[in-house]
């Protein structure tokens, strides 16, 4: 077995690996094996003098006398030409945050980018052996930036190529005593796999596992004071079972591909998850949202920049909608979800779980997640919508038309975004027929409408991404402030301020 340690700061990874090995041998350890363990076990690299002489001397002082530690750029290694005796069984690193490399470095990359973040990533998925294991921290922006696709682009393969298992999200203010001013970066720790099947093909991830820890067992400052809170222990034990709880949770490949490869941290028990921690942890999770907002109201701005034709392409429903029904029998003894779709753009919706036998209208359409639907006699006022997920397989009567969408003309995102519009809802009010209170839009009617389809439609689907992603962290940070200041007077109580 190898492990390496990339650059920075002396290698206590490496020094704690050694002494975990070294007690599971025992007293009794063979020549042969001191010798490997001291030789071919441990490799690290680093770029500055002083660390690097800092490093060796850690780890001779802990027992390591003949360290296999080099001097040099880790990114001055072009990953294109790694081969698998260059690789190592497993890596522990936690790279800089927010430095940057000249060009020449890095055009070693398949994603370039002067970030060394991301391009410290590439490396390590580079340079893990088949049936490797990799240990790292990493700043926040990694995990969600699409300012440069390289950050898309590496998230893609670490997903398709590597089983990423396991994200700890850790509290803004573990590494303030690392950066000059401030907190520094919320980070977190990211564990993953490079399996490969008998025949060649890699192991892509599957589903995440994630923990929220709030708690490290020391103040988030720059003192970092001891205190008996602690979330890893707990965190270590629900990891190795994968346990959910109001600080863990799982979410699936399909969801990270939906978002744009985003692997952020967004726990769905948050109310709960943020009841009874230090004020200390609260403020600084509160700073990070608040930088982490900074950061995607920048990247709204350079998606706001016109860029040459912006006029769009007008399109006919009928080129992107295309009419699906599934007739239903209904069967007395079974259960079934109807739906309402909601008025004023609010989408499509659980009505209510009734049985077969008391449905009266036996005949009845069966709608899939994806479709759009519509009511005849409320689209005038914006009663239409995209079939989510958990409403696969519900039903409706015929006066809901559903249809298929083309992805190849229209994205769905779009669809949603036109289709809430005044202007859309308007000129279904103005295509209804018929009596003051029973207007309605017949499906060629409907598809007739003509609107404007933007050109870059996934700028649209990416802002409005963007925008739900700062309400998200407006909500969870309004949610913080309601807890902070019984945190501050519980911890005044206690005579602890």
């Amino acid at each position: 077995m190898t492990l390496q340690w990339v650059q920075p700061a002396p290698p206590g990874f490496l020094v704690e690996a050694y002494k975990h090995m070294r007690m599971g041998l025992g007293t009794c350890i063979q020549p042969d094996d001191e010798r490997k363990l001291q030789r071919e076990t441990f490799f690290g690299q680093e770029k500055k003098p002083l660390p690097y002489l800092l490093g060796c001397m850690n780890m001779i002082l802990h027992g390591v006398l003949t360290p296999s530690l080099n001097r040099r750029n880790t990114l001055a290694d072009d990953v294109r030409k790694f081969t698998e005796k260059d690789r190592f069984d497993i890596i522990l690193t936690n790279p800089p945050f927010g430095g940057t490399e000249h060009e020449s470095v890095t055009a070693n990359f398949r994603y370039p980018s002067k970030a060394t973040s991301i391009t410290f990533l590439q490396h390590i998925m580079a340079k893990v052996k088949r049936g490797g294991r990799v240990g790292m921290v990493i700043d926040e922006g990694v995990l969600f930036k699409t300012t440069e696709s390289a950050y898309v682009d590496t998230r893609k393969e670490l997903i398709e190529n590597f089983n990423l298992h396991t994200i700890i999200s850790l509290p803004a203010g573990v590494f303030a005593n690392a950066v000059a001013i401030g907190t520094g970066p919320k980070t977190y720790l990211l564990f993953f796999e490079r399996e490969i099947t008998e025949t060649g093909l890699p192991v892509g991830t599957k589903q995440i596992w994630y923990y929220e820890v709030e708690t490290v067992g020391f103040s988030l400052t720059k003192t970092q004071r001891p205190m008996e809170e602690n979330d890893l222990p707990d965190c270590l034990i629900k990891a190795k079972k994968r346990e959910l709880s109001d600080r863990s949770w799982v979410v699936s490949i399909e969801d990270i591909i939906a978002k744009n490869y985003d692997l952020s941290a967004s726990n769905p028990n948050e109310v709960a998850s943020i009841r009874h921690r230090s004020p200390d942890a609260i403020a600084a999770d509160i700073a990070s949202k608040e930088v982490r907002i900074l950061d995607i109201m920048e990247e709204i701005q350079e998606l706001l920049e016109p860029v040459g034709n912006n006029e769009g392409t007008e399109l006919a429903l009928s080129k992107f909608l295309i009419p699906r029904r599934e007739e239903l029998c209904i069967d007395d003894d079974k259960e079934y979800k109807q739906v309402t779709v909601a008025l004023h753009g609010k989408g499509v919706r659980l009505r209510q779980l009734i049985k077969g036998s008391d449905i009266k209208t036996r005949t009845q359409y069966r709608i899939s997640k994806g479709q759009f639907i519509y009511s005849r006699i409320d689209a005038r006022n914006g009663a239409m919508g995209i079939v989510p997920e958990e409403l696969d397989g519900a039903i409706v009567t015929s006066d809901f038309p559903t249809f298929d969408i083309d992805k190849a003309e229209v994205l769905p995102e779009i669809i949603e975004v036109v289709f809430r519009s005044q202007r859309f809802i308007e000129a279904c009010r103005i295509a209804s027929r018929g009596v003051t209170n029973r207007r309605r839009l017949k499906e060629n009617q409907l598809l007739a409408i003509k609107i404007l389809i933007p050109h870059d439609q996934q700028k649209i689907v990416r802002l409005k991404q963007l925008a739900n992603s700062v309400k998200r962290l407006q909500h969870q940070t309004a949610a913080e402030l309601e807890t902070l200041l019984p945190a501050v007077l519980d911890k005044a109580f206690k005579g602890e301020l």
